[in-house]
């Protein structure tokens, strides 16, 4: 069925340029038959032989309209083509401009459709604007000597529009075929620049003509003052291409994409238009923050790249903002084929990018939408693409269809997530899970990592990273900080019970460092509940080390005096670390999940934890392993000289009440030669 719509469209597309061919052929012997008839013969050839010379040089300079590739040209020929129409031989400037037309696109390999076609539909204006200038009594050539009186104003006025309109319109129609938008949306785009382009040059012709037909040493001014028009539409077509695409990746950007995607969705007579993907970079932001927001730009650019279709085909791609891509594929009428497309893209975001020499893995969640012409917008097509880009994130899978919403489901998911975590504060649905950190010379618990968990009243389970770098865009994360402080202020009350003297950590934003009053609020936090501040440990990102800002700065100063123990998280994920190692306040270095996991079958993995150990006992600070899935994995991390570990082996994240439970199970430490879990 696709490969029927994709034909079909197509199969217009070639009707209409032959239509157009034979419309030119047809009215190119009329016109023939009229200059033979009714017009008088030019009496300056070295005028129309310079003029023909200029049309040919200004048809090789030709430069891009529009947003979409392949579509129309913007050129300085139209200035020479109507002033041959005006010097009075009208086959001269058919056959002129279509030769001078087409000449760029042979040489450009074009292809024999788009050359012909590009050639008619030049001819055909220059007929139309031959035609009126007949009708309405003009015979040519004009000259200095000619009396400009109204009707021959309003002449030369309406041939040239006449001129400009089949021009535009025949141009605008072939790439809305080729495209599969709408002929409106198209026409709308190309407008702005057109006028300021051929029209203007349009209505300059008759001027050079009298000025070429009184002189010709005038020649050169007349080429600087069409240059001049020229190079102004260059630079329009700078600011329109600026404004209608994202700077960075040079894809389309938000609005440009909605007009695209309204504009098949208005010209769409039933059935599938296509499908929209939707995907964001998985973890981009741990990315940006562990390489620097230079390297993210280049991986942006990167996919911005592979998401370069060929457009001619209608395919577009778009940057809607951040990491956050979007790209439509027409003609897709089933949900197999627009999986199959979103898997495609996948599959070529997964291959890795070599960014400064370095391999670097990306991979995205993509949602997929397919758009039915009763669909009211793009907007509505992308909130639906959201949805399913949101479901799979959450079950991992990769790909998601959108399917009906299911009862209490909404869209947009993202904001509704914001909009649902700020009621969620006041119906207690965020709750935190405990991951014991044990010793590993000892056995001994001496602190429990507060993981924070979301009981949404629809969705379930709702996993932190899924919502707090949603939260980091607004002010909301330092909601969510004191929400997590205070639940975990009274959960330490009944820990305590159990294990007096364990720590509990705590996971905060790298914005929340950036906050001057955020120290302020932890010390007031920890006084309400009558707690120590050493019984409590922030685990902050690594790149918030990095970060060189005085503000940042002063806030890790501040929880050192107040006494609150800070440590690194995910530390090895970066490349700048050891370097910045001597002048980090920190108490504990968590060694990246990555590392750990793969410690056993990698000797480079292992070497690595190794110096990570070595340098926090030569520093004096405890090395925390995370992720320990197996007892192989605990023994080595303890021949190390690692000193504590977390991870499955030992527990998995439990509710307060367990983790009380699990805690008085285990008075005496961890027996290691054990698997507990």
């Amino acid at each position: 069925m696709t490969e029927v719509q994709r034909h079909s469209r197509l199969d217009v597309l070639d009707r209409f340029i032959v239509g157009v061919v034979w419309a030119a052929l047809a009215g190119g012997i009329l016109v023939m038959v009229l200059e033979r008839d009714l017009w008088s013969r030019p009496t300056n050839w070295p005028a129309v032989a310079a003029f023909a010379v200029l049309l040919l040089v200004g048809e090789l300079q030709s430069i891009a309209w529009l947003r979409l590739k392949d579509a129309g040209e913007v050129t300085p020929g139209w200035a020479f083509g109507f002033a041959l129409l005006l010097l009075g031989s009208p086959t001269v400037a058919m056959f002129a401009m279509a030769f001078a037309c087409a000449l760029p696109d042979v040489l450009h390999r074009k292809g024999l459709r788009r050359t012909a076609f590009n050639a008619a539909q030049t001819l055909l204006s220059v007929v139309g604007g031959a035609v009126v200038l007949t009708i309405t009594g003009f015979d040519g050539p004009l000259t200095a000597k000619t009396s400009f009186t109204p009707g021959l104003l309003a002449a030369i006025i309406g041939s040239a529009a006449v001129t400009y309109l089949t021009n535009g319109l025949l141009t605008c129609a072939a790439i809305a075929l080729n495209l599969g938008v709408s002929v409106r949306s198209v026409i709308r785009q190309a407008t702005r620049l057109a006028v300021s382009a051929d029209a203007a040059l349009l209505v300059l012709s008759p001027l050079f003509v009298i000025t070429a037909d009184f002189s010709l040493v005038t020649l050169p001014l007349i080429t600087l003052i069409v240059w001049l028009v020229y190079n102004s539409s260059r630079e329009a077509l700078v600011r329109d291409h600026r404004a209608g695409h994202d700077h960075l990746t040079n894809l389309l950007n938000a609005p440009s994409f909605h007009e695209h995607v309204n504009g098949s969705i208005a010209v769409a007579s039933g059935g599938s238009v296509g499908c929209v993907l939707l995907f964001d970079i998985d973890g981009f932001k741990g990315l940006n923050d562990r390489l620097g927001h230079h390297i993210g730009d280049e991986v942006l650019r990167r996919v911005g790249g592979l998401l370069n279709f060929d457009r001619s085909h209608g395919a577009v791609a778009a940057r809607l903002g951040g990491d956050e891509f979007a790209a439509f594929f027409p003609d897709v009428a089933d949900s197999a084929e627009a999986i199959r497309y979103a898997r495609e893209l996948g599959e070529m975001l997964s291959a890795p990018l070599i960014i400064k020499g370095f391999p670097i893995s990306i991979s995205a969640s993509i949602g997929a939408a397919l758009i039915d012409h009763n669909l009211g917008s793009s907007e509505e097509v992308l909130r639906h693409a959201d949805l399913a880009m949101y479901r799979a994130k959450r079950n991992r899978t990769g790909v998601e269809m959108y399917v009906a919403q299911a009862k209490g489901e909404v869209s947009g998911v993202r904001v509704s997530l914001l909009a649902d975590l700020v009621r969620a504060f006041d119906r207690n649905e965020l709750w935190l899970a405990y991951q014991p950190q044990v010793n590993l010379s000892t056995g001994r618990v001496e602190a429990l990592e507060a993981l924070l968990r979301w009981n949404h009243p629809t969705l379930g389970t709702i996993q932190p990273h899924e919502f707090i770098a949603v939260s980091e865009q607004t002010d909301l994360i330092d909601t969510v900080t004191e929400r997590v402080l205070e639940l975990a202020c009274k959960d330490s009350l009944q820990l305590r019970s159990a294990a007096a003297d364990v720590r509990v950590a705590i996971n905060v934003s790298t914005r929340n460092l950036r906050d001057r009053q955020f120290p302020a609020r932890v010390q007031r936090i920890l006084a309400a509940h009558d707690l120590s501040p050493k019984t409590f440990e922030l685990e902050v990102a690594e790149s918030a080390f990095t970060i060189d800002d005085e503000v940042a700065t002063d806030v890790i100063g501040s929880l050192r005096e107040l006494g609150v123990g800070l440590a690194m998280d995910d530390f090895g994920s970066g490349y700048s670390s050891f370097s910045r190692m001597l002048h980090t306040p920190v108490d504990s270095l968590k060694i990246d999940q990555s590392l750990i996991e793969n410690m056993i079958n990698d000797d480079r993995n292992f070497l690595v934890i190794q110096t990570i150990v070595q340098l926090s006992n030569a520093l004096g600070l405890r090395s925390v392993a995370k992720g320990a899935e197996n007892v192989e994995t605990v023994n080595q991390l303890r021949a190390l000289g690692c000193d504590l570990v977390q991870g499955f082996v030992i527990a998995r994240p439990m509710k307060v009440g367990a983790a009380v439970r699990w805690l008085a199970e285990h008075p005496a430490g961890v027996p290691f030669e054990l698997s507990v879990s």
